[in-house]
Protein backbone atom coordinates (compact mmCIF):
# COMPACT_ATOMS: atom_id res chain seq x y z
CA UNK A 1 0.00 0.00 0.00
CA UNK A 2 0.70 3.50 -1.09
CA UNK A 3 0.57 6.75 0.86
CA UNK A 4 1.08 10.17 -0.02
CA UNK A 5 2.08 10.97 3.42
CA UNK A 6 3.72 14.48 2.23
CA UNK A 7 0.21 15.93 0.32
CA UNK A 8 -1.30 16.20 4.66
CA UNK A 9 -0.87 19.21 6.44
CA UNK A 10 1.52 18.41 9.35
CA UNK A 11 -1.34 17.91 11.88
CA UNK A 12 -2.70 15.22 10.03
CA UNK A 13 0.40 13.15 9.89
CA UNK A 14 0.69 13.26 13.46
CA UNK A 15 -1.98 12.15 13.77
CA UNK A 16 -1.82 9.51 11.90
CA UNK A 17 1.68 8.73 13.35
CA UNK A 18 0.38 8.64 16.87
CA UNK A 19 -2.59 6.60 15.50
CA UNK A 20 -0.67 4.00 14.54
CA UNK A 21 1.84 4.06 17.55
CA UNK A 22 -1.77 3.82 19.86
CA UNK A 23 -1.62 0.34 21.63
CA UNK A 24 -2.10 -2.93 19.80
CA UNK A 25 -5.68 -2.87 19.58
CA UNK A 26 -6.51 -5.23 16.11
CA UNK A 27 -9.23 -4.37 13.66
CA UNK A 28 -11.32 -7.12 15.47
CA UNK A 29 -11.45 -5.29 18.28
CA UNK A 30 -12.28 -2.00 17.17
CA UNK A 31 -16.27 -2.54 18.41
CA UNK A 32 -18.62 0.31 18.32
CA UNK A 33 -18.28 -0.02 21.89
CA UNK A 34 -14.29 0.52 21.90
CA UNK A 35 -14.71 3.50 19.57
CA UNK A 36 -17.24 5.73 21.35
CA UNK A 37 -14.71 5.24 24.99
CA UNK A 38 -11.41 5.89 22.49
CA UNK A 39 -13.72 9.03 21.57
CA UNK A 40 -14.20 9.94 24.88
CA UNK A 41 -10.79 9.53 25.85
CA UNK A 42 -8.87 10.94 22.67
CA UNK A 43 -11.20 12.75 20.73
CA UNK A 44 -13.47 12.10 17.67
CA UNK A 45 -10.37 12.90 15.23
CA UNK A 46 -8.15 10.53 17.28
CA UNK A 47 -10.88 7.64 16.96
CA UNK A 48 -11.10 8.10 13.24
CA UNK A 49 -7.48 7.98 12.71
CA UNK A 50 -6.95 4.32 14.86
CA UNK A 51 -10.07 3.33 13.33
CA UNK A 52 -8.53 4.12 9.62
CA UNK A 53 -5.03 3.02 10.53
CA UNK A 54 -6.44 -0.85 11.43
CA UNK A 55 -8.69 -0.71 8.26
CA UNK A 56 -5.67 0.75 6.05
CA UNK A 57 -3.31 -2.18 7.05
CA UNK A 58 -5.89 -5.06 7.68
CA UNK A 59 -4.39 -7.70 5.03
CA UNK A 60 -7.97 -8.30 4.06
CA UNK A 61 -8.40 -4.99 3.22
CA UNK A 62 -5.32 -4.12 1.22
CA UNK A 63 -6.86 -4.46 -2.54
CA UNK A 64 -9.53 -2.01 -1.90
CA UNK A 65 -7.40 0.46 -0.22
CA UNK A 66 -5.25 0.42 -2.90
CA UNK A 67 -7.75 1.50 -5.56
CA UNK A 68 -9.28 4.20 -3.10
CA UNK A 69 -5.51 5.30 -2.48
CA UNK A 70 -4.75 5.25 -6.22
CA UNK A 71 -8.37 6.93 -7.02
CA UNK A 72 -6.94 9.98 -4.47
CA UNK A 73 -4.05 10.22 -5.96
CA UNK A 74 -5.57 11.37 -9.65
CA UNK A 75 -6.06 15.16 -9.69
CA UNK A 76 -9.52 15.98 -11.17
CA UNK A 77 -8.78 18.56 -14.10
CA UNK A 78 -11.92 20.34 -13.09
CA UNK A 79 -15.01 20.21 -10.46
CA UNK A 80 -18.28 19.33 -12.60
CA UNK A 81 -20.80 22.01 -11.61
CA UNK A 82 -23.65 19.66 -9.72
CA UNK A 83 -27.49 19.37 -10.48
CA UNK A 84 -28.41 18.32 -7.10
CA UNK A 85 -28.91 20.25 -3.62
CA UNK A 86 -28.01 18.70 -0.04
CA UNK A 87 -30.92 19.18 2.19
CA UNK A 88 -30.18 19.07 5.92
CA UNK A 89 -32.34 17.89 8.03
CA UNK A 90 -31.24 19.72 11.06
CA UNK A 91 -31.35 17.95 14.58
CA UNK A 92 -33.15 18.83 17.86
CA UNK A 93 -32.55 22.57 18.91
CA UNK A 94 -30.83 23.53 15.77
CA UNK A 95 -31.84 26.86 16.16
CA UNK A 96 -31.75 27.50 20.09
CA UNK A 97 -28.09 25.69 20.22
CA UNK A 98 -26.22 25.95 16.53
CA UNK A 99 -23.25 25.05 18.79
CA UNK A 100 -24.08 21.71 19.24
CA UNK A 101 -24.14 21.56 15.29
CA UNK A 102 -27.72 20.24 14.42
CA UNK A 103 -27.71 23.23 12.12
CA UNK A 104 -25.51 21.22 9.92
CA UNK A 105 -22.98 23.98 9.69
CA UNK A 106 -19.86 21.94 9.14
CA UNK A 107 -21.66 20.11 5.80
CA UNK A 108 -22.66 22.99 4.54
CA UNK A 109 -19.15 24.90 4.99
CA UNK A 110 -17.82 22.12 3.45
CA UNK A 111 -20.41 22.23 0.33
CA UNK A 112 -19.80 25.95 -0.29
CA UNK A 113 -16.22 25.14 -0.90
CA UNK A 114 -17.37 23.03 -3.67
CA UNK A 115 -20.05 25.04 -5.00
CA UNK A 116 -23.25 22.64 -4.22
CA UNK A 117 -25.61 24.30 -3.02
CA UNK A 118 -27.14 23.83 0.43
CA UNK A 119 -30.75 24.74 2.24
CA UNK A 120 -31.83 23.79 5.79
CA UNK A 121 -35.27 21.67 5.49
CA UNK A 122 -37.47 24.07 7.87
CA UNK A 123 -38.40 21.84 10.68
CA UNK A 124 -39.58 22.82 13.78
CA UNK A 125 -36.50 22.77 16.71
CA UNK A 126 -38.20 21.33 19.24
CA UNK A 127 -41.59 19.56 17.56
CA UNK A 128 -42.63 15.71 17.58
CA UNK A 129 -41.33 13.43 15.42
CA UNK A 130 -44.72 13.13 13.97
CA UNK A 131 -44.95 17.11 13.03
CA UNK A 132 -41.52 16.85 11.57
CA UNK A 133 -42.05 14.47 9.41
CA UNK A 134 -45.25 15.69 8.01
CA UNK A 135 -43.01 18.84 7.75
CA UNK A 136 -40.43 17.33 5.73
CA UNK A 137 -42.75 15.32 3.81
CA UNK A 138 -44.49 18.72 2.33
CA UNK A 139 -41.04 20.50 2.08
CA UNK A 140 -39.89 17.58 -0.42
CA UNK A 141 -43.35 17.53 -2.13
CA UNK A 142 -42.17 21.51 -2.87
CA UNK A 143 -39.19 20.67 -4.17
CA UNK A 144 -40.28 17.44 -6.69
CA UNK A 145 -38.56 17.30 -9.45
CA UNK A 146 -35.19 18.97 -8.14
CA UNK A 147 -32.51 15.92 -6.98
CA UNK A 148 -31.86 16.09 -3.35
CA UNK A 149 -29.05 14.72 -1.28
CA UNK A 150 -30.54 14.87 2.35
CA UNK A 151 -28.44 15.08 5.23
CA UNK A 152 -29.77 13.82 8.55
CA UNK A 153 -28.20 15.54 11.46
CA UNK A 154 -29.46 13.67 15.40
CA UNK A 155 -32.97 13.83 15.70
CA UNK A 156 -33.68 14.68 12.16
CA UNK A 157 -32.44 11.53 11.06
CA UNK A 158 -35.28 10.08 13.32
CA UNK A 159 -37.83 12.82 11.70
CA UNK A 160 -36.59 11.28 8.38
CA UNK A 161 -37.40 7.65 9.28
CA UNK A 162 -40.82 8.43 9.84
CA UNK A 163 -41.28 10.10 7.11
CA UNK A 164 -39.98 6.88 5.34
CA UNK A 165 -42.87 4.94 6.80
CA UNK A 166 -45.30 7.27 5.22
CA UNK A 167 -47.31 5.34 3.04
CA UNK A 168 -46.96 8.16 0.27
CA UNK A 169 -42.78 7.56 0.98
CA UNK A 170 -41.93 6.67 -2.95
CA UNK A 171 -43.71 9.42 -4.39
CA UNK A 172 -42.94 12.03 -1.16
CA UNK A 173 -39.00 10.30 -1.94
CA UNK A 174 -38.90 10.70 -5.61
CA UNK A 175 -36.42 13.97 -5.99
CA UNK A 176 -33.99 12.32 -2.98
CA UNK A 177 -30.55 10.43 -4.85
CA UNK A 178 -29.15 9.71 -1.57
CA UNK A 179 -29.15 9.86 1.94
CA UNK A 180 -26.68 9.97 4.54
CA UNK A 181 -27.27 10.52 8.33
CA UNK A 182 -25.51 11.45 11.50
CA UNK A 183 -26.43 10.45 14.82
CA UNK A 184 -23.44 11.90 16.46
CA UNK A 185 -20.52 10.93 18.70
Amino acid sequence: MTSDMNALPCDEVLLLQRAAAHEALPLEDLTPKVVRQLTREQGVDFATAVLYDRLRNAPQHAKFIDRVEAGLSQKPTSLSPVDWTIAIVPGALYQERPELGGDGKIVREAAASLGVRTVIVPLASRASVTENSARLAHFLQEHAGQKLVLVSLSKGGTDLTRALARPDAAKVFGSVVAWTTSVGP
